[in-house]
């Protein structure tokens, strides 16, 4: 799949997740000129700091957790880089 075509079906799928769905949500990072989404579980391995928990494991490689850890504290502080997708089903 080409990859316009694999934007374009991230696009839908992030467009017609149904409007109050907390499963998953999507934004575009637009310093990274990256789409990406973060499902509820990856908000429950933090702790209060939005540090890895001590007691979790994830299945992310560390650099993974790295770029996930930076967006999830970008977005808790409004950074105006990162814009949220919004669902429009």
């Amino acid at each position: 799949m080409k990859f316009s075509a694999q934007i374009r079906n991230w696009l839908t799928i992030g467009f017609e997740q149904p409007v109050g769905s907390m499963n998953e949500d999507f934004y575009y990072d637009r310093k990274n000129n990256e789409f990406f989404s973060i499902v509820l579980t990856d908000q429950f391995m933090l702790d209060e700091d939005l540090n890895i928990a001590s007691d979790v494991t994830t299945k992310y490689s560390k650099k993974q957790e790295t770029s996930l850890i930076d967006r999830i504290r970008r977005i808790e502080l409004k950074d105006p880089e990162i814009l949220s997708i919004d669902r429009i089903s």
